[in-house]
């Protein structure tokens, strides 16, 4: 079970699963964008049980994603960068990524920039701790 809230830039429309391990989200702007605007949309997403990694997979094309995974107390042994990766490739051990370390409160922030649709952009972890928050 998990939890979906919009901080700003935007309102929940629906939350579908599209597959075993993948969420979309609708959501509606305040305002049609022109071309070329800029807007800025919070999400924060909260999951009692998931996979040892979060990615984003961008249907289109999105200039930056900015991910927060908070661990807590309960520190994976590991934690590593996917970027621009193959959706199917993302549970690959074979596929590597820079090694990431949580901050003093358990958290890993990454940035990335000009997302290509269709690639993997996030983080994966070993000894994921039973309940992520």
């Amino acid at each position: 079970m998990s939890r979906s809230d919009v901080f700003s830039g935007g309102t929940l429309v629906h939350r579908r699963r599209e597959s075993q391990d993948r969420i979309g989200l609708a959501l509606r702007l305040p305002e049609p964008l022109r071309q070329g605007q800029r807007h800025e949309i919070a999400l924060r997403l909260r999951v009692a049980e998931m996979l040892p990694h979060y990615v984003c997979v961008p249907k289109s094309s999105c200039e930056e994603f900015d991910l927060t995974v908070r661990f807590g107390a309960r520190l994976p042994r590991s934690v590593s960068l996917l970027e621009k990766v193959f959706q199917n490739d993302v549970s690959d051990d074979s596929v590597t990524g820079k090694p990431l370390d949580p901050d003093a409160s358990g958290e890993v922030r990454v940035r990335f920039r000009q997302l290509e649709p269709g690639f993997a952009y996030g983080i994966r972890w070993e000894g994921c701790p039973q309940e992520p928050r």
